[in-house]
């Protein structure tokens, strides 16, 4: 079967060769009606496009890039499965590197990126996106860039984010309402405002019900899942030991199930174990996770669109300066065995 081009869809279609190539390369002069027919056209005659000559034609590298600190959590690894399939819809291709928090080394990654990838444009996951040597590099670069929950939200870029302190309150609330009044926290990496607004909002639940928090309620993780095994080990060997843990991650949370079960106390019976992110992991660990989701596959989905449509606004400037910078997405408490 000989290769489907470009002039046999137009010729179906009946419309220009022209006309399908501004399709396939995402042009938006071409109406949605027409590209949506195009678009359906050429998946039924089976076409597959050269991706090398399109760059060439369009100079174009349909490539973007994610940095972060650590590509095996749980959340990173979420988050890349939306990119990888917004990218897909939008004929892109996402690449990933790890910075090991090192600004200078970032900065160097963050070029080769551009100028040997050709990145379109780059998404800073946390605590990479609070590196303001690599931002401001970025900057200079003049390279698109989007920032997911950083401690920053100035609008030198879009930030994608959602309502840590709410979401933490209303789980703390969630295990009040169940009839708990010693409630412990494992914090994740205080220097993450994100950290310190599910801390807040744990306080602050406590506070409004009129419950005390003792000192050593408290315990400051990392958001892996060896520091909520071993602190969540403390706090159950406590003269006075909680009887719910909310952890301030899916994979903190995980690491005080494995605690509990260690120490023989039974979930949630004898101590209730609530998480954060609603990751893979909270569905398939047992018993499986009391929950906060949040949307991260959504985060992903509307960095993608962040990045992939903005030539296209560009072209609008009332529309670009009109869109906001700071996008609040929802989030959902998750209720499951574990409380």
């Amino acid at each position: 079967m000989s290769k489907v081009k470009l002039k046999d869809i137009a010729e179906t279609a009946g419309v220009s060769t022209m006309t399908v190539s501004r399709v396939m390369n995402k042009d938006p002069k071409v109406g949605d009606r027409t590209r949506q027919r195009i678009e359906k056209i050429a998946k039924e005659m089976g076409y597959q496009p050269n991706l090398a000559a399109r760059n060439l034609v369009s100079s174009r590298s349909f490539v973007l890039a994610v940095m972060c600190d650590h590509v095996n959590s749980s959340y990173a690894n979420q988050f890349l499965l939306g990119c990888l399939n917004e990218c897909r819809g939008s004929g892109y291709h996402i690449v990933i590197d790890e910075t090991l928090r090192d600004s200078d080394k970032s900065i160097e990654i963050a070029k080769e990126l551009v100028n040997g990838m050709q990145a379109e444009g780059i998404i800073l996951l946390p605590p990479v996106c609070d590196d303001k040597k690599l931002t401001m590099a970025l900057l200079e670069m003049n390279v698109p860039f989007i920032r997911i929950s950083p401690n920053d939200q100035s609008n030198i870029s879009p930030v994608i984010c959602m309502d840590d302190y709410r979401a933490a309150y209303q789980m703390t609330c969630h295990l009040i309402e169940q009839g708990h009044t010693q409630i412990a926290h494992i914090c994740g990496r205080i220097s993450q405002r994100v950290s310190e607004f599910r801390l807040q909002g744990f306080k602050d639940a406590l506070f409004d019900n009129q419950i005390s928090l003792p000192e050593a309620y408290i315990q400051y993780g990392d958001f892996s899942y060896k520091t909520g095994n071993e602190l969540a080990q403390i706090l159950l060997n406590l003269p006075q030991a909680p009887t719910a843990i909310f952890a301030a991650n899916d994979d903190m949370a995980a690491g005080a199930l494995a605690a509990a079960q260690m120490h023989g106390s039974k979930v949630p019976e004898q101590v209730a174990i609530a998480g954060f992110d609603n990751v893979e992991l909270a569905r398939v660990v047992w018993p499986n996770l009391t929950t906060i989701e949040q949307p991260v596959t959504k985060m992903a989905e509307l960095a993608v669109q962040l990045l992939t449509t903005r030539k296209q606004d560009a072209k609008n400037a009332n529309e670009q300066t009109s869109r906001p910078k700071l996008h609040i997405l929802k989030h959902a408490l998750v209720n499951r065995a574990s409380t």
